[in-house]
């Protein structure tokens, strides 16, 4: 339930942050950057040990939110291309 939730929290701020950065847009670049470091940040985080089988639930409540974020912006991204 936590990682479902994760997920769906993830896909609204991907969606808010595209909402927001679009009306500011003086501040888009700033904004790339900062998601970019975030879900580099976020994969370096979750993947660094590879003999580890057992994730903690918050590394893996934090992938999942991650991966929201970056389906909500390319949601938002496909509605506006088309």
């Amino acid at each position: 339930a936590v990682l479902v939730i994760a997920l769906l929290f993830g896909i609204y701020a991907g969606i808010s942050f595209a909402a927001i950065a679009g009306q500011l847009a003086y501040i888009d670049i700033i904004g790339a950057g900062l998601v970019l470091l975030l879900t580099e940040l976020v994969s370096w985080i979750f993947y660094r040990n590879w003999g580890n089988a057992h994730k903690a639930l918050w590394a893996e409540a934090l992938n999942a939110f991650k991966l929201g974020l970056i389906y909500g912006l390319f949601l938002i991204a496909f509605m506006l291309g088309s």
